[in-house]
């Protein structure tokens, strides 16, 4: 029972690091924060008491690009004459990600003498299906909004203004890339550990899957970023795009068409009588009504996205430069109502600066898989999907290498993998 206790000690841990939030008892640093300051406490005293570096060098050298990428942002509200620094310190964001990851792979390792990526895998798959879960409660029972809303975070009245569903620290585009990034882990994890699995773990994955992508999309339809290329991964893993579907995963597609009817049955019922229900499947899903609809493949995201690619900067000083905005600086928004990605930043810092940001994550792909070499694949994915997303909203996917880099330091060749399937 203990053991099980800690799990779950170490499940909200995860979620603090992943959907972080600003606590209403504790109103001046959110989540993420708090668990770096004590990461770099025990980074501390795992140096002294190990008498060396838990991080290896490589470490050092993503804190000089990052230092570089920062100081170029300098450059550019310098030259701007502006006081935006959104991303002028990212070198201390760099720093705290990485902190508060050393303190989620220390907690997964004290309670399973060891942490990789498969037990990190289904740490982050129940934490996304809990805030789906709670999502739902939050719309649909009162009492849950409102313990949420006035203890834990006060994100109620402009996600209920904008007619959005949210989570304990979870809502919007961050958490979509959220969801992205970890469907994308379990699917190159499932593929890797398929022949040491049992149906029901099989099943407990394909479950999880559905629940994340339909209500993921709920909250965030970028989820649907992370499922189109999970399931193109699945797919050619399969060997389904050779005509030759492995023997290995024939329980695992006939489970998909299981859930997948008995979603479209629920799916169904609900939308033809909860009114309210429909709004957020048609939201969800809204490229998909429009085709059937309208005939075209479109949202109002593809509709705002689409004017974005006509504003692209027309002088060639604000090309190299920018004009040092990443935020509108007279009212809350985007700088010139952008919303794509690759135009915020070169409007921020200009070409450059954006050329740093690819290199510095390059470098991180690489150290992870310098380090974890089995799952080369799942790196290289991220980064896709870190270029994809760029398309529509700035984001930045550096969490989750820096708790991969984390995760490999504190990797047990000799552990035992009948421990990871406790928590599936």
């Amino acid at each position: 029972m203990a053991r099980y206790l800690c799990m779950l000690i170490v499940a909200i841990i995860c979620s603090c690091y992943f959907f972080p939030f600003i606590p209403n008892f504790i109103p001046v640093v959110n989540t993420k924060i708090i668990l770096a300051i004590i990461g770099a406490i025990l980074f501390v005293c795992d140096t002294i008491k190990y008498r060396s570096a838990q991080i290896s060098s490589s470490f050092f050298i993503l804190s000089i690009l990052a230092s570089l990428f920062s100081l170029w942002n300098w450059i550019a509200i310098t030259y701007n004459n502006t006081d935006d620094f959104t991303y002028s310190n990212y070198i201390l964001s760099m720093w705290v990600w990485f902190a508060a990851a050393y303190f989620v792979c220390w907690c997964i390792k004290m309670v399973h003498n060891t942490c990789n990526i498969r037990l990190l895998a289904n740490y982050m798959a129940a934490i996304c299906v809990f805030q789906c879960a709670i999502s739902m409660m939050i719309h649909y029972i009162p009492f849950v909004k409102s313990c949420v809303d006035i203890y834990l975070v006060d994100a109620g009245v402009h996600m209920d203004r904008i007619n959005r569903l949210y989570g304990i620290g979870s809502g919007l585009d961050t958490s979509g890339i959220v969801f992205s990034c970890v469907l994308l882990t379990m699917a190159v994890c499932f593929t890797h550990n398929i022949l040491n699995m049992s149906k029901w773990h099989v099943l407990s994955f394909v479950i999880s899957s559905f629940i994340i992508i339909i209500i993921g999309n709920m909250i965030s339809r970028t989820t649907s970023v992370g499922m189109i290329i999970s399931t193109v991964y699945l797919i050619c893993s399969m060997g389904i795009s050779k005509l030759s579907i492995k023997y290995t995963y024939f329980h695992f597609i006939w489970m998909c068409g299981l859930i997948l009817a008995i979603s479209v049955f629920i799916g169904y019922y609900y939308y033809n009588y909860v009114p309210e229900v429909q709004h957020q499947i048609r939201f969800a899903f809204e490229a998909f009504f429009n085709w059937v609809e309208k005939g075209e493949w479109s949202t109002s995201s593809t509709t705002i996205l689409s004017e974005d690619f006509y504003r692209w900067p027309t002088d060639m000083e604000t090309w190299l430069m920018g004009d040092g905005h990443f935020v509108d600086p007279e009212k809350p928004g985007f700088y010139k109502k952008i919303d794509m990605g690759y135009l915020r930043f070169i409007y921020y810092s200009g070409i450059i600066g954006l050329l740093f940001f690819i290199v510095f994550l390059a470098c991180a792909v690489r150290l992870c898989i310098r380090n974890i070499k089995t799952y080369q694949s799942l790196f290289l994915l991220l980064i896709l999907l870190q270029f994809i997303v760029w398309l529509k909203v700035a984001t930045d996917v550096f969490y989750m290498f820096a708790i991969f880099i984390c995760s490999s330091y504190f990797f047990d060749k000799n552990s035992n993998d009948s421990e990871i399937k406790e928590i599936a």
